[in-house]
């Protein structure tokens, strides 16, 4: 579909013209468009306000349009005006981040408590984080938690995650293992990499929930599928000492090498005492060395244990060989 579309108001039109007849800007380009992108345009135009937020998101996200952000706050605005609060929400984060406006953390916040007002999980999670951290709303512990367990409750995965991080720590409510295994682990079955992480480790130590060393492997197998470094490591170190899986040097040995090519301290270190003894892989106290060193200075305490005794156990190494 060939057209002719004002890049300021978004005004199109089909007659051949220059100067925009809504805005009277000199600003009409010919613009060509899908059928189907077409057809929202013109619900969009005609006020239409779930095709006014899709068609802001075709143009943040350049889906099926060029990319432009100031257009697509233009529509965003359109729709989040009508009350449509996955607008709202989308607009709010176009201002907590200045993308297409300028950054304004408290008109972010005045739309985020829109969506929330309609119940909109994710307007939920996000007027909850700025009253954890005091963005744009005085720091309020207590009302961040609030709308956390409201927005976990209707499902949003982040929250329940974050609200399990709140349990854990004892951030606006009583310190409780239990409550923080439960929402991790409704996190985790929703595929919250990190949420993953955690409810493996609280399976693993036995902390809010019975110890389960071969449910804690395979929610590290899970989080560390999507790169989540803390996982990749404790799964490794489970492979390494058989505890809830089968014993697999090289499997653990890789693990480690994914963790440490993420920067994690720890597995930079287990890949030196790899390298030290040479477990699945070729011996190198070069290396081994080199790695336990930028483990140290990365703050991991074990490199810096190790590195302390490192004289006496190369010089046990070399008499045990000899």
């Amino acid at each position: 579909m060939t057209f002719y579309l004002c890049e300021d108001c978004a005004n199109f039109m089909y007659d051949p013209i220059t100067v925009c007849p809504q805005c009277g800007a000199a600003s009409v380009c010919v613009a060509e468009e899908s059928d189907e992108v077409h057809a929202e345009r013109i619900r969009a135009s005609k006020g239409d306000a779930k095709a006014q937020r899709s068609l802001g998101q075709r143009y943040y996200e350049g889906d099926g349009l060029p990319q432009n952000y100031e257009i697509a706050v233009f529509w965003y605005r359109k729709s989040a005006e009508q009350g449509n609060a996955g607008a709202q929400v989308l607009l709010g984060l176009c201002y907590k981040d200045g993308i297409g406006v300028p950054k304004n953390q408290a008109a972010a916040v005045q739309l985020y408590q829109q969506a929330a007002d309609q119940k909109h999980p994710l307007g939920q999670m996000l007027l909850g984080m700025c009253y954890m951290i005091g963005a744009g709303v005085p720091k309020n512990l207590s009302r961040g938690v609030e709308l956390y367990q409201a927005a976990a409750e209707r499902g949003e995965i982040t929250a329940q995650f974050s609200l399990g991080t709140c349990y854990e720590g004892g951030a606006g409510v009583e310190r409780n293992w239990s409550m923080a295994a439960k929402w991790y682990h409704r996190a985790a079955e929703g595929g919250h990499a990190e949420a993953q992480y955690r409810f493996g480790w609280l399976l693993e130590c036995g902390v809010g929930v019975e110890k389960d060393a071969c449910s804690a492997a395979e929610w590290y197998r899970k989080s560390a599928a999507q790169g989540n470094a803390e996982a990749q490591y404790r799964l490794g170190l489970m492979l390494l000492h058989a505890v809830g899986t089968e014993e697999n040097v090289m499997e653990s040995m890789r693990y480690c090498r994914m963790a440490a090519e993420q920067g994690y301290p720890e597995a930079k270190c287990m890949l030196g005492i790899y390298h030290f003894y040479g477990h699945g892989v070729e011996r190198d106290f070069t290396e081994s060395k080199r790695l336990l060193r930028e483990a140290a200075s990365a703050g991991s305490r074990s490199a810096k244990k190790f590195l302390r005794k490192w004289i006496f156990l190369y010089v046990k190494e070399q008499w045990r060989r000899s």
